[in-house]
């Protein structure tokens, strides 16, 4: 085995990207440096290199779309593989074998369009089907772990396996390799495919999910989505509560027309975070965060502070490296 890993890299083939920024790499255009950037574009190439670095104990990460990662300013790293050139999908007549890789929206807006059920709710998700996995991902409904046969998986110490549901103890928008207590590289996603009794039915379903999308929920511009998927209101929590009351009188006096952008204000304002006004989207509840601009990082935290003023019981959907 070959000790420079340049070499290494271009004997089979893998391409790479030395001293990156990860702002230009990451869905927010955020985070520090990494020194390697590797792009295979097969999984034996991938499981090559997963072997390589394992092998000589260099640590590394993986990454697809980045669209559900928030990487720190001052988050610098070794070794980030991107899984984005791994977008083969092969169809048998019950499984739909997908690489790792494969955009989750390409993927289900294919399979609604070729009469399966099961899809239509999962176009418009920006990840990719591997994410949607390791995420347990989900919307209107739908989520492919539902869907899902197994998957093919290299571990941390590099044994090729595959992987079943009850492995991979699925829960709300989590599963054991989201919580860390699996480690390793998803390959490929196997999904059982059943074909839908009646195809306009499921074309006018995605019709209408991409609709609510677009109405309710923030475009993909600086964006994570959701950051948490888990708000309790805390009791008797009298800001939020007058909050609540202001805005209702305001709407029924027909002052108002909507009601989620004026809460904001007013709940901020009780709170003393005006200045966050234009980085929470108007659309979810306080439920996005827009990074608009340079100062967005010193902003979030002061969102995830607000927040924890207001809820009990948070749980964090996005990932935070730092």
């Amino acid at each position: 085995m070959k000790d420079n890993i340049v070499e290494f890299l271009e004997d089979i083939g893998i391409q790479y990207q030395l001293n990156v920024s990860l702002r230009e790499k990451t869905w927010i255009h955020s985070g520090g440096k990494v020194n390697y950037w590797f792009i295979p574009d097969s999984k034996s190439k991938i499981v090559a290199l997963h072997l390589y670095l394992i092998n000589r104990s260099n640590s590394f990460e993986i990454v697809g779309n980045t669209s559900n990662i928030y990487f720190k300013n001052s988050y610098n790293t070794n070794c980030i593989i991107s899984t984005l050139k791994l977008n083969k999908i092969t169809l048998s007549k019950e499984i739909a074998e997908c690489e790792s890789g494969v955009n989750l929206t390409f993927f289900a807006n294919k399979m609604t369009k070729l009469g399966y059920k099961g899809f239509s709710g999962l176009c418009g998700i920006p990840g990719t089907v591997g994410g949607a996995i390791y995420n347990n991902s989900s919307a209107f409904g739908y989520s492919l772990s539902e869907m899902l046969d197994h998957i093919d998986f290299i571990s941390d110490k590099g044994n090729i396996i595959k992987l079943y549901p009850d492995d991979l103890c699925f829960e709300r928008r989590s599963s054991i390799l989201k919580k860390g207590d699996l480690k390793g590289t998803i390959l490929s996603v196997y999904i059982k495919l059943v074909r839908a009794k009646n195809q306009d039915s499921i074309l006018k379903e995605m019709e209408e999910y991409t609709r609510k999308r677009k109405e309710n929920l923030e475009g993909y511009k600086n964006n994570l989505g959701s950051i948490f998927y888990q708000c309790s209101p805390k009791k008797k929590n009298i800001r939020l509560m007058m909050a609540g009351i202001i805005v209702e009188i305001l709407y029924r006096l027909h002052l108002i027309k909507g009601k989620g952008y004026i809460f904001k204000l007013v709940i901020l304002t009780l709170y003393g975070e005006i200045s966050l006004c234009n980085y929470i989207s108007n659309k979810t509840f306080l439920n996005t965060f827009i990074w608009r601009d340079t100062k967005a990082e010193i902003k979030f935290e002061r969102y995830i502070n607000f927040m924890m003023n207001i809820f009990d019981d948070l749980k964090m959907e996005i990932e935070i490296k730092e």
